[in-house]
């Protein structure tokens, strides 16, 4: 799929801007009034704040962070910027969302138990137990993650644990997870 989403240009602003009002204007007309977008990053954050200065914008859209395993702790300023940055009442951010593994239809979704009719293959996590840990904890910062019946269910559960046991606290909270 990255041979050919590579060789696809990047939609100007103009292009950007105008793509995103007619997604807002279908949300409105099919009735929603908030909605999170799971992959966001503070450009993305600075497009939705324009809209809303503009006075363009149809309905409350909340962004966290998203962080990948490539990331290290001072990514994680971004998080606090996206919520310092933009504090309206319709383009808000300041969340982190960690993308666990990968999907069930490639795959790559992390299991408990074989893919069917595959055996051994459970699919790959995208971060070791020890850096999500390390990345969660020093975002400070509610954290979302996907949580199925799956791997990342455990890790997410084990990094709180681990987190108790040095003393911290890590806000995973209950509403925030993704793709259930």
């Amino acid at each position: 799929m990255r041979h050919v989403t590579r060789l696809i240009p990047e939609p100007d602003l103009a292009r950007q801007r105008a793509l995103l009002q007619k997604g807002l204007a279908l949300a409105a007309q099919a009735g929603l009034t908030s909605v999170h977008n799971m992959n966001g990053d503070l450009a993305d954050l600075e497009l939705l704040a324009a809209l809303e200065r503009a006075g363009e914008m149809l309905l409350r859209i909340y962004m966290p962070l998203t962080v990948l395993p490539e990331h290290t702790p001072r990514h994680l300023n971004e998080a606090v910027g996206m919520r310092e940055q933009f504090p309206g009442w319709l383009a808000r951010g300041g969340l982190v969302k960690f993308f666990m593994d990968g999907v069930i239809e490639s795959y790559t979704g992390l299991l408990l138990d074989d893919y069917a009719g595959q055996p051994g293959a459970r699919g790959a996590a995208n971060f070791e137990i020890e850096h999500f840990t390390e990345l969660a904890l020093e975002a400070d910062r509610p954290v979302a993650v996907r949580r199925r019946r799956s791997q990342p269910r455990v890790m997410r559960r084990e990094a709180v644990e681990r987190a108790a046991q040095v003393g911290q606290r890590l806000d995973i909270a209950a509403g925030r997870h993704e793709h259930l």
